[in-house]
């Protein structure tokens, strides 16, 4: 995929700058209703689906190619045959309004991630604008949640205030949090994955790099998906 930033896992697993100057477009309409079973499995407009696509990083590109690169990302994973694509859809430039049109007409649902956002009405005026529109499925509350493993970026409790914070904003909408799955992260960590379960509804485990003849990636997110499930499931 151009432009990906690293593929990651959209688990069904069951766990969890000031705004003033800044004007948003109107949101595509049509809202989609998401739930999650009490299995942990993802329900869209009433049919189970498996939530499996790319992090994207979407202001990686010069000036002005912004658009152009995630539109051309954007075919390529519905090619693929994946569903999901979780976008910066705050990065200065780029047309938001524009990526969510083309992802519901391409059948890619959108978890949206805060790049640049910081405050509490921040985030609700970006989650207010696009919360109803066709592919929104949730959104990245947090982000490389329990790295460095010394003092990670979100305790459980926090993370869980943050999604419980967006699900304020939008309750027909899913939270999740992405974790590091490197063994430097998972060993000694002051927080491990099993402390996290319950916190948000979607668990996006970091397996990179992921190269030709490299099985280490996978083998980490074979080890941190059965840790969250048994965690789930206690």
């Amino acid at each position: 995929m151009l432009s990906m930033k690293y593929p990651i896992l959209k688990s069904t697993l069951a766990l969890a700058f000031s705004a003033a100057a800044l004007c948003y477009p109107p949101a595509v309409s049509h809202a989609a209703t998401v739930s999650q079973r009490s299995d942990g499995i993802v329900v869209k407009n009433g049919t189970p689906i498996f939530p499996f696509g790319f992090y994207h990083v979407s202001d990686v590109k010069p000036s002005g190619t912004g658009d152009t690169t995630r539109t051309v990302d954007l075919v390529n994973i519905a090619a693929g045959g994946f569903t999901v694509m979780a976008p910066v859809i705050d990065a200065p430039g780029v047309n938001t309004s524009l990526l969510y049109s083309d992802a519901a007409t391409k059948k890619v649902d959108l978890v949206g991630q805060f790049y640049w956002g910081g405050t509490a009405t921040y985030r609700q005026n970006l989650v207010n604008t696009y919360k109803n529109a066709t592919a929104t499925l949730g959104w990245l509350v947090a982000d490389d949640v329990n790295y460095p493993p010394s003092k990670p970026n979100f305790s459980p409790t926090q993370l869980a205030a943050r999604a419980n914070e967006i699900k304020g904003y939008a309750p027909a909408n899913l939270t999740m949090g992405a974790f590091v799955t490197d063994p430097g992260a998972v060993t000694g960590a002051l927080y491990p994955p099993s402390s996290y379960a319950g916190t948000v509804d979607i668990a996006a485990i970091e397996s990179y790099p992921i190269d030709e003849g490299n099985c280490a990636a996978s083998e980490e997110l074979e080890y941190n998906a059965k840790t969250f499930i048994n965690a789930r499931n206690a």
